[in-house]
């Protein structure tokens, strides 16, 4: 429903940080994005995630209370 595929998240041990991978075969990324944030599954999912994380850039509550980040919040940093 997402048009997410492939999603993967691996743990570094040595520096103690999560990545993640996943492949996009949609069209509008937004959108997409939006319905996994509204969804209640979704929501109570991250809520059992959040505690074991530590974004680079947040403020505010977490994504499963609703939160965005705030101006350049990101829950996850992008990589290339």
């Amino acid at each position: 429903e997402s048009n997410m595929r492939n999603f993967v998240v691996y743990y570094h041990k040595e520096t103690n940080l999560m990545f993640s991978h996943w492949e996009y075969i949609g069209t509008d990324l937004d959108s997409d994005m939006s319905k996994i944030s509204e969804d209640p599954i979704i929501q109570k999912w991250w809520s059992f995630c959040e505690p074991c994380q530590e974004p680079f850039k947040w403020e505010g509550p977490p994504p499963s209370k609703g939160g965005t980040g705030g101006p350049g919040g990101e829950g996850w940093a992008s990589m290339e």
